[in-house]
């Protein structure tokens, strides 16, 4: 399997970070359409995620691509921007420990977090659509 930096390089994305939720820090190699579906392991088929995205990214086919990659790189304007301007409100440190928490407890900190976004004028559906939620699941 190619290098990160082969992976990152090929898709003009960063090397250190999560492309589906920005956390900071160690990433994994993502199939995008899973070996199983016929999926290849060259770069083109490759998304770097946090270890949190890579456990919950669904499987997907070979006739399935475009979803694969609408998972691991939302393509929503300015989302990425959206993610920096909340991780300049939180910090990076929360931010990372707050991807490696169990799903219970990212919808808390979501709920307060979605709050405090708003206030500030940061779309907070950014927040959850980046961890395939939506206002019902985190609803208070």
């Amino acid at each position: 399997m190619p290098r990160v930096d082969v992976i990152a390089d090929h898709h003009g994305r960063p090397v250190d970070e999560c492309w589906r939720c920005c956390a900071v820090g160690p990433v994994e190699r993502a199939h995008l359409v899973d070996r199983t579906g016929s999926g290849l392991d060259g770069p083109q088929n490759l998304a770097l995620l946090c270890d949190f995205c890579h456990r919950l990214m669904p499987t997907f086919r070979f006739d399935q691509g475009d979803k694969a990659i609408a998972y691991a790189m939302p393509a929503e304007p300015g989302m990425h921007q959206q993610v920096d301007q909340i991780i300049d409100l939180v910090g990076r440190d929360w931010w990372n420990t707050y991807q490696g928490l169990p799903q219970e407890e990212r919808v808390n900190g979501l709920r307060t977090l979605r709050r405090d976004s708003a206030l500030l004028g940061i779309d907070p559906r950014v927040l959850l659509a980046i961890h395939g939620l939506d206002d019902q699941d985190v609803a208070s």
